[in-house]
């Protein structure tokens, strides 16, 4: 199956002392920009009010205001989730570099696991912050010991530079930026799990009463890829940026990118297919010499076109179809998921849970066989 966190990760001592250590570079980063209090009460205002921000003209008061603070947010999650020493890592929507430090912070703590080279990708739209960002990597240069870190900038908004589909990180950080992009969240976050390298992580790291997790919630359980989640405060006084303002609380999701990503491809695909009721889209899911083994005491359905016959009555006839991947897992060629959907039938509606194994043709990227358990009573809701 897919693994977890990686198991050769450094302790947690060792992983504080180089969070400290950048921080603190990140400290006299922000106190040497010299930004007046009257600008960091205006951004925070601006905030606070739900009024457009410049980000431009504002780039620097954003830095004195929440660099250290955005920093320990997204380094508490890395602690919690362990991904592996990433060599290649995408910051989308950079900011002024918080989410990338804390990265190579925790990337550095691995001494001679580490990689010679970190690849950092910056992304956003604005100059002002991307040179920024620039400058605070380079400001970390003397307290990163194991790795030396090549920068490249782009200016670029997050929906064009995703929609490219292709892999480029095995760890893509997130950091208070699709609730800035709220009405495309769903569509930005499975741009996120597609830039992510097989076994690589992406990080998404939020307000914990932020709206958007609204959007979120669902679309990371359609992702069809393993996940964890968590939420905490940052409130060690250590840990305070100057000018704090006590909102230090965070919530975290992270996606797992399976070895094979074109196996949560196909689950992606399949449920696709039964939220929609589309019996004609099972081609692009199975063989068509594909065995459905759909009831654990019934010989199972052989072949493309017996599956779509019996989609014809037992689907189709659904209405509301609303299913939930409540876990996910995977090997070279198989997938296991545990599912709930809700759905309408005769005017009464029901909840259906359960459990299926797919097994994949890797030659040709679709499904040959799935079995499947699940409560056949179909229970009414409510």
């Amino acid at each position: 199956m897919t693994p977890g966190a990686a198991a050769d990760v450094p302790d947690e001592g060792t992983l504080h002392k180089h969070f400290e250590s950048v921080a603190g570079e990140l400290t006299r980063f922000a106190r040497d920009l010299g930004v007046r209090d009257a600008d960091v009460v205006e951004l925070r205002a601006h905030l606070r009010e739900g009024r457009p921000v410049p980000h431009d003209r504002a780039a620097e008061a954003f830095a004195a205001a929440y660099l250290g603070l955005n920093f320990w947010k997204v380094a508490a999650a890395l602690q919690a989730v362990r991904p592996r020493a990433a060599a290649d890592v995408l910051d989308l929507g950079a900011g002024s570099g918080a989410a990338a430090a804390a990265a190579l912070a925790y990337i550095d703590a691995h001494a001679e696991r580490a990689p010679a080279v970190v690849r950092l990708t910056l992304v956003d739209a604005s100059a002002a912050q991307l040179r920024l960002a620039r400058r605070l990597v380079l400001s970390l240069g003397p307290v990163l010991r194991a790795v030396r870190v090549e920068t490249e900038a782009v200016r670029r908004p997050l929906a064009a530079f995703l929609g490219r589909g292709a892999p480029v990180a095995d760890l893509v950080l997130a950091g208070h930026v699709l609730t800035e992009n709220a009405r495309d969240a769903d569509a930005l976050l499975g741009g996120i799990r597609d830039a992510t390298l097989a076994e690589g992580v992406a990080l998404i790291v939020e307000r914990p009463d932020d709206p958007v997790w609204r959007t979120l919630t669902p679309a990371l359980e359609a992702g069809a890829v393993p996940r964890s989640e968590g939420s905490g405060r940052v409130s060690a006084p250590e840990q305070r940026p100057a000018r704090w303002n006590g909102a230090g609380g965070y919530r975290w999701a992270a996606l797992r990118q399976p070895r094979q990503p074109w196996l949560a491809r196909l689950v992606r695909d399949y449920f696709a297919c039964w939220a929609t009721r589309s019996t004609a889209a099972l081609a692009r899911v199975f063989t068509t010499d594909a065995t459905y083994a759909h009831h654990p005491f019934q010989e199972p359905l052989e072949g493309l076109p017996a599956i779509e016959a019996y989609w014809r009555t037992q689907v189709e006839t659904q209405s509301d179809v609303r299913p939930r991947l409540l876990a996910v897992g995977y090997d070279d060629d198989r997938a296991l998921v545990e599912w709930e959907t809700c759905f309408t039938r005769d005017g009464r509606d029901r909840l259906l849970r359960g459990a299926m194994t797919l097994e994949a043709d890797p030659d040709r990227g679709l499904v040959r066989h799935l079995r499947e358990y699940y409560d056949s009573t179909a229970a009414p809701v409510g």
